[in-house]
């Protein structure tokens, strides 16, 4: 009678067999969980370093304090070089963006103010060249190099300051015209200056 022990055995390895003999059926692993050290490695995130150098592009000018405060940011969420890097990068742009957007409406305005201008009832119309060439007369008989150089950018067409410089160079006109008008009377000699005059002659 054979051994019920061994009869298991065979029975149980017939199983096993039968459990791994076709591909399908065969036991394989997840390629989901079988990662290597060095691909942990790779999707491991750089780590934040002591302390953070970061650059501005050359002729840009970012609010002082800003690196600072971006540098403190990375530091505090554990950031790294890279990414607070990008942070840099982001703030420029919406600088430049900024001045842009101040740029074109400047222009925009200052195309404005020169319309209102020749617009004007007053300063504008046939009398436009003449009344920028005395506000201008007035600029530069008055103005610091400061001023003439602020006045150079758009608010030099601003309709307040040209026709304030108008007027102003108007009244230097007014003023010179009368002191050409009024004569020196000579004044009368005291009794003491003719009695010297006769002593010496």
């Amino acid at each position: 009678m054979p051994d019920e022990k061994a009869v298991e055995n065979t029975e149980s390895d017939n199983e096993e067999s039968s459990e791994t003999s076709t591909i399908l059926s065969s036991k394989q692993e997840d390629p989901a969980t079988d990662t290597s050290k060095e691909d942990l490695a790779k999707t491991e995130e750089p780590k934040a370093p002591e302390t953070y150098d970061l650059v501005v592009p050359e002729g840009v000018t970012l609010p002082e304090g800003k690196l600072d405060e971006i540098a403190s940011y990375a530091k505090e969420r554990g950031l790294s070089q890279e990414v607070a890097q990008d942070l840099v990068a982001r703030d420029v742009a919406a600088v430049a963006a900024h001045e842009q957007y101040l740029q074109q409406n400047m222009e925009t305005k200052s195309a404005e103010w020169t319309k209102e201008l020749k617009d004007d009832p007053e300063f504008g119309g046939a009398n436009f060249e003449v009344n920028c060439n005395k506000a201008q007369a007035a600029v530069t008989r008055l103005a610091t190099p400061e001023l003439r150089e602020f006045l150079r950018g758009p608010v030099g067409n601003m309709p307040a300051v040209v026709k304030f410089f108008k007027r102003l160079n108007d009244v230097i006109a007014e003023d010179t015209i009368l002191t050409q008008q009024v004569k020196v009377k000579p004044q009368p000699k005291s009794a003491a200056d003719r009695f010297y005059s006769k002593v010496k002659e």
